[in-house]
């Protein structure tokens, strides 16, 4: 048996909408990207160092900017001293 696809069953986006789509995603593709270096730095330290000072941790979540948490794991990486990432 053949199914025929009638035009209510198909889902045309209009420009806009996939315009938005687009801008939709990609704002998720950052937050994900965002998120998971704030989980690589957060590890790192707990790997390293045994364990996260909370003011640490705080500095690290507030942080939205991905040139600033790609030093910040750089820092973490060389640091001797936890206290040298602060």
């Amino acid at each position: 048996m053949i199914k025929c696809l009638s035009l209510r069953h198909i889902n045309i986006l209009t420009p806009g909408k996939q315009e938005g789509l687009q801008e939709g995603l990609e704002k998720g593709k950052q937050e994900g990207s965002l998120k998971t270096k704030k989980d690589d730095i957060k590890s790192a330290i707990l790997i390293k160092f045994g364990l996260l000072p909370k003011e640490l941790e705080e500095k690290i979540e507030t942080t939205d900017d991905i040139q600033t948490l790609d030093e910040m794991f750089k820092k973490v990486i060389l640091a001797v001293k936890i206290e040298e990432i602060q």
